[in-house]
């Protein structure tokens, strides 16, 4: 059997989360990028290549900024609270919105 590498599962979280923001997927890509201290560009032009298919970063910004209200929350193994992931993805959707208007 064959298990994806985290970098394969850090770059599919990228395209679950612009396609459908679920909790589970904003802590589990937050985890991986504080873990293993990717690049979260990197990983974006990464699941633009895998997918074959545009990311438009107006539609990823608006789904970090979903972070804020999910509600479907996984149970934590790890304890950390909400906001330092929910903190991390809406600084990213900022970041997006300061590159689109520049």
């Amino acid at each position: 059997m064959e298990v994806d590498s985290v970098l394969d599962i850090a770059v599919n979280k990228v395209f679950t989360i612009y396609q459908k923001a679920r909790a589970r997927d904003f802590i589990d890509l937050y985890f991986i990028i504080k873990k293993y201290k990717f690049n979260l560009e990197d990983l974006i032009k990464k699941a633009k290549i895998k997918f074959d298919w545009h990311i438009d970063s107006i539609q990823l910004g608006s789904q970090f900024f979903k972070a804020q209200g999910v509600k479907d929350f996984p149970r934590m193994i790890v304890k950390e609270g909400r906001k330092g992931w929910q903190k991390f993805f809406l600084d990213e959707a900022k970041a997006l919105e300061k590159k689109i208007l520049n």
